[in-house]
């Protein structure tokens, strides 16, 4: 399962910041950086259990997913940064 949330802003440092304030809020450090997702992306997975939470953005678009694994949050994480537009 997987769960997305997208957040359009006005430019690409609203994005940005958007993507740091969700970050302070979780209390473990990202598992990785991946690179090749938008602009800035962030991965954490919880402990033992496989799910797992992406924050990226890609221009002035800031994206939340949540997936049961880490692949199935990663492979729709690349679906949809293919389809926002670069700006």
């Amino acid at each position: 399962m997987v769960v997305t949330e997208v957040f359009l802003t006005t430019c690409k440092q609203a994005a940005s910041d958007l993507l740091k304030k969700f970050e302070f809020r979780v209390p473990v450090p990202p598992k990785e950086r991946p690179k090749g997702l938008g602009d800035e992306a962030l991965l954490y997975q919880t402990g033992n259990s496989g799910s797992s939470m992406i924050l990226f953005r890609k221009s002035n678009v800031f994206i939340l997913i949540t997936g049961s694994s880490v692949m199935d949050a990663r492979r729709f994480s690349d679906h949809i940064a293919d389809v926002i537009p670069n700006k």
